[in-house]
């Protein structure tokens, strides 16, 4: 699944589908420093697909704001659905 991390906002939650990336957008409020960005994604795309932040791993990206994440037991299709239609 790609990702379009916004560290640095006020809110953490899965925000829009950014067409020109073809990513999902999800704004974070941890800053990008240590980690703390990627592990907040993780544990907040795991919430909105409904599924343990264990299951979600960081496979691309972990010092960019365009990142590749997996998955594990939700096929894509699965996680549009459960994004209300979000990449």
């Amino acid at each position: 699944m790609r990702v379009h991390a916004q560290p640095g906002s006020s809110k953490s939650e899965v925000a829009d589908v950014d067409p020109w990336r073809n990513a999902l957008g999800v704004r974070l409020v941890a800053r990008a420093q240590d980690g703390e960005a990627n592990g907040e994604l993780q544990r907040v795309v795991a919430l909105a697909l409904h599924v343990a932040p264990s299951t979600v791993s960081l496979e691309q990206g972990a010092r960019t704001r365009d990142k590749t994440l997996r998955v594990v037991g939700v096929s894509l299709q699965e996680a549009r659905q459960r994004l209300g239609g979000h990449p």
